[in-house]
C-alpha cells in the first residue's frame, strides 16, 4: 500500500498545505479543505470501493452500537473562533457522512468484503484524556483485542461486518 498512499498524499499535499497562509496569519493547514474535502468527500471506505478494493479492513475505535452526533454550530464558533470556515465544516453534517459509511460497513455492495475491528470492551480514555497511564492501558487493551479478533477472524466473512 506504499504507493498508493505515496500518491494519495502527492495529489493532496499541495491543497492541504497552504504556505501563503503565513502571510495572512492563517494557519498553514487548510483544515477547511482538509475537513470538507479529504474527509467528507473521499470518505475513505467509499474512495476504497470506487477504486477497486474488494475485501477491505477497518479499524474503529468505537463500539458497534456508536453512532457520531451533530455538532451545535456554538461548538464549532467556540473550538476554531479565528476560523469561521474550519468552524462551518466541522459542523456541517459530519456526522451525516460518517453515519452513512457505518452504515456501509453493515450492508457492502455485492462483491465487497469489509472486516471491522473495534474495541470489545469500553475503552477508559476519550478525546481529552492526557493521563499516560490511561493512554498506556488503552492501547494494550486495544492491541490485545485486535489480535484476538485476528485470531477470530481466520476464515472469510462472505461479505458481513465482524464485531
Amino acid at each position: 500500500m506504499w504507493e498508493p498512499g505515496l500518491a494519495i498524499w502527492r495529489e493532496l499535499a499541495c491543497n492541504v498545505v497552504r504556505k501563503s497562509n503565513f502571510l495572512r496569519r492563517k494557519p498553514i493547514i487548510d483544515l477547511a479543505y482538509l475537513v470538507d474535502h479529504v474527509i467528507r468527500k473521499r470518505v475513505p471506505l467509499h474512495r476504497a470501493i470506487q477504486d477497486g478494493a474488494t475485501d477491505i479492513t477497518v479499524v474503529l475505535t468505537h463500539n458497534p452500537a456508536f453512532r457520531l452526533k451533530p455538532v451545535p454550530r456554538w461548538m464549532g464558533k467556540l473550538a476554531y473562533p479565528e476560523w469561521p470556515m474550519v468552524a462551518r465544516v466541522w459542523t456541517a453534517r459530519q456526522n451525516v457522512h460518517y453515519n452513512a459509511a457505518l452504515d456501509l460497513m453493515k450492508q457492502p455492495p455485492a462483491g465487497i468484503r469489509i472486516r471491522v475491528f473495534r474495541p470489545l470492551k469500553p475503552l477508559a480514555v476519550g478525546s481529552f484524556t492526557i493521563e499516560q497511564k490511561r493512554i498506556a492501558a488503552a492501547l494494550a487493551l486495544g492491541h490485545d483485542e485486535a489480535f484476538q479478533q485476528m485470531a477470530e477472524d481466520a476464515e472469510p466473512l462472505g461479505g458481513s461486518i465482524s464485531k
